[in-house]
């Protein structure tokens, strides 16, 4: 794919914010060469500190139970009665408020929305915390 083709597609897995980049447009495409030589560069350390698959399984199991020393618990382990906590996905950066209904489904809140999550870890919001949500 040549540099222009690549400059003028939708970089939709890391730039939210950049969604279509003018190739003619010297300002955005350097913009966009700046942030695809950091994403590349991100590619290249997590490549390099987990080259095999069970290194990387490593580095998940490693967070996990750092997290856990910090106090987070498994999500199954959810109080089933509505009870605000916070709550940590694989694949997500954030920590995500939201309950577990009676059923045992996670459901996470933001802005009025609700939409339903299979998080790994929980912990129960402080109650100082719940005011703020």
């Amino acid at each position: 794919m040549m540099d222009s083709e690549r400059v003028g597609k939708t970089c939709e897995m890391s730039c939210k914010r950049i969604e279509h980049v003018d190739p003619n447009d010297p300002a955005q495409v350097s913009a966009f060469e700046m942030l695809w030589a950091e994403i590349e560069g991100q590619r290249r350390t997590r490549a390099a500190d987990m080259p095999t698959e069970q290194r990387a399984i490593r580095h998940l199991f490693d967070a996990w139970y750092r997290l856990k020393e910090l106090g987070w618990r498994e999500a199954m382990y959810a109080p089933r009665d509505r009870t605000w906590c916070e709550f940590i996905e694989c694949g997500s950066t954030g920590v995500h408020k939201g309950y577990c209904d009676e059923e045992g489904r996670i459901w996470l809140v933001d802005d009025q929305d609700t939409w339903p999550s299979n998080p790994v870890l929980f912990r129960l919001i402080e109650p100082d915390a719940r005011e703020g949500r």
